[in-house]
């Protein structure tokens, strides 16, 4: 079954606006207009495929039964949570950002991002990077975190209803 992306992107937005109160998300590289403080930024970017852990399938394992072939398709991705706050000073950009990094760990995000093809692995530390601006400080902060996803396809390859053998003899 073909990953559904609109399912993934839409589990993420549904955790991090859950999770995240105050903060408008938004999904990066859209065309919108200058946000209101606080508001985070969320990307994917692809990393690979998933390193085979000892007695697992290696990456692009093809299963087969009697008339089906599976393949399965491991891949890694980061997810990177840029946050910004008008607020330098108490709730920051950074406390922002820990509580979407705290709330990854709880077991109903889990299984919501699970159920939508999504398995997140709860590392990374909270970035703080806030700067000053030319007329203002502000406050920001990234997190980036190990997103794992399965993608599998099956084909129906069928069967070989007969098989001829012809013997040989050898002399």
């Amino acid at each position: 079954m073909a990953l559904n992306w609109t399912a993934i992107d839409t589990a993420i937005k549904a955790w991090l606006d859950a999770y995240v109160s105050g903060v408008t998300w938004v999904r990066g590289n859209q065309n919108l207009p200058t946000l209101v403080h606080p508001f985070g930024v969320y990307t994917w970017t692809s990393i690979g495929a998933k390193p085979p852990a000892q007695g697992e399938l290696p990456d692009d394992q093809h299963q087969a039964s009697t008339t089906d072939a599976q393949v399965f398709r491991h891949r890694r991705h980061q997810l990177s949570l840029n946050v910004y706050s008008a607020s330098v000073v108490g709730t920051t950009a950074a406390v922002y950002a820990q509580q979407a990094r705290d709330s990854i760990e709880l077991e109903a995000v889990r299984v919501d991002l699970e159920a939508a093809g999504l398995v997140v692995v709860p590392q990374g530390a909270v970035i703080d990077l806030t700067q000053l601006l030319p007329d203002r400080a502000e406050s920001r902060a990234l997190l980036e975190v190990v997103v794992y996803t399965v993608d599998t396809a099956t084909q129906t390859v069928g069967s070989i209803a007969t098989a001829e053998i012809t013997p040989t003899l050898v002399t």
